[in-house]
């Protein structure tokens, strides 16, 4: 009997950012949770789609920059991560925040205080 080789989450990510729906999906989520969650995931990004020393030539940007710029320390410019997405065929955009999105993180909150204000009046 052979034996079965899991691979493990980051192998499924690396190998699920070379299509690029899936990719776009990844970042924007990212993105939308937060800076060092899109970094991260541009960093996957990269390694997946040719790696450093391919994105940093592609970018005009020396190898050691884009390690430093992808770095979980790492603090970009704009313009750097934008170099980067151009090299790889994407770009940022901005758009308005859709209704819906406030309302799910607005009510939460406004739930919260609701229920502390009448437990504090039934007290």
């Amino acid at each position: 009997m052979s034996e079965m080789k899991l691979k493990s989450y980051d192998d499924v990510i690396l190998v699920n950012m070379r299509d690029s729906e899936y990719a776009l999906a990844y970042l924007q989520d990212a993105l939308d949770e937060s800076i060092e969650e899109f970094l991260l995931a541009l960093r996957k990004y990269v390694k997946a789609n040719g790696g450093i020393a391919k994105c940093s030539e592609e970018a005009g940007l020396s190898r050691e920059a884009l390690y430093r710029m992808l770095s979980e320390t790492g603090n970009p410019e704009l313009r750097s991560v934008i170099s980067v997405l151009k090299a790889h065929g994407l770009h940022l955009s901005i758009d308005k925040v859709k209704v819906h999105e406030i309302v799910e993180e607005v009510v939460p909150e406004m739930v919260d205080v609701e229920t502390t204000a009448r437990q504090l009046a039934c007290a």
